[in-house]
């Protein structure tokens, strides 16, 4: 399917316009934003508290054929040491989300043993979820989980780190500002060094601008977004024609929604199961059945 883009999003200031909804909780704008090195290394230094230096980036990855379910990473990073780290950001409410890193972690290592067939060159591993609720509802912004011993109460060091940040805990720290600039991404805010940059330039500049919207064109007209994303591409590819028709998010979020309960349907039509279906197009059930009634 073709589709008239500059129809379809019009003048340079209506794609600034429209560029400006996303921030860096959108999985789509974080991956594009974080295949540069130097903003990468920048968010890596913020959540770890440590200087990082990245030796690969790759955003949107895929491991294929893992027990015939693959999964696709929004970035994963190799660090000088080798060391492996999955980044994943999350707006809305994830179903079955601790099973879901388990599953995450199993196909990072198995992918990584392809290589080496060696289990003495199994990495270290880092899974990092920045999500918008605060789902482990402690009144923190990060945890960090451990393995111990019980009896003794000593670490259990298997070389697999986990991580969960989020949005909604503001206590007022360096860490609590830096979450809440990926939540709303000001193309102004330049406190957040290569980042901010980074930001700036798919928000301002005219090339990365138009830039976006092309993805987000292809996204909607490609392969690449075949089979369950086909719904949630259209979410996207409406909701943002909506959000700049109307000059509001309502469209656009909604229109995010709509499409996602239209790939689950598809998929439940082809006899998966429902909580699976959820999961994979992270939607819960609640909002499935609200906007499924929509979809036709």
């Amino acid at each position: 399917m073709s589709i008239d883009y500059e129809s379809l999003i019009g003048t340079f200031e209506q794609k600034k316009a429209a560029v400006a909804q996303l921030n860096l909780m959108d999985d789509i704008f974080f991956s594009e934003v974080m295949k540069d090195k130097a903003a990468c290394e920048y968010l890596l230094e913020k959540i770890l508290g440590r200087p990082f230096h990245v030796i690969e980036n790759k955003t949107q990855y895929s491991i294929r054929n893992i027990a015939e379910h693959s999964v696709v990473l929004d970035l994963l990073v190799e660090d000088f040491e080798h060391k492996v780290y999955d980044i994943e950001v999350h707006t809305g409410v994830i179903d079955n989300l601790i099973k879901r890193i388990r599953y995450y972690q199993s196909a990072i290592n198995w992918s990584i043993l392809e290589k080496s067939k060696d289990y003495k060159k199994l990495t270290d591993t880092y899974i990092i979820y920045i999500t918008q609720n605060d789902f482990l509802k402690k009144g923190r912004n990060k945890y960090e989980i451990v393995k111990r011993i019980i009896e003794t109460d000593e670490p259990y060091e298997d070389g697999e780190h986990l991580l969960f940040l989020n949005t909604e805990v503001r206590d007022g720290t360096d860490l609590s500002e830096f979450l809440q600039y990926m939540k709303k991404s000001d193309a102004d805010n330049g406190k957040f060094g290569s980042l901010s940059k980074a930001v700036k330039y798919h928000k301002a500049n005219e090339n990365g601008v138009r830039f976006m919207c092309k993805i987000m064109e292809e996204l909607w007209a490609d392969g690449r977004m075949a089979g369950i994303q086909e719904g949630e591409a259209k979410g996207r590819m409406e909701g943002l024609r909506e959000g700049i028709a109307e000059g509001a998010l309502k469209g656009r979020a909604e229109g995010i929604k709509e499409g996602k309960a239209e790939a689950i349907r598809k998929m439940l039509s082809k006899g998966m199961d429902i909580d699976e279906a959820l999961a994979l197009i992270e939607l819960d059930r609640k909002t499935y059945e609200e906007f499924s009634g929509r979809v036709q």
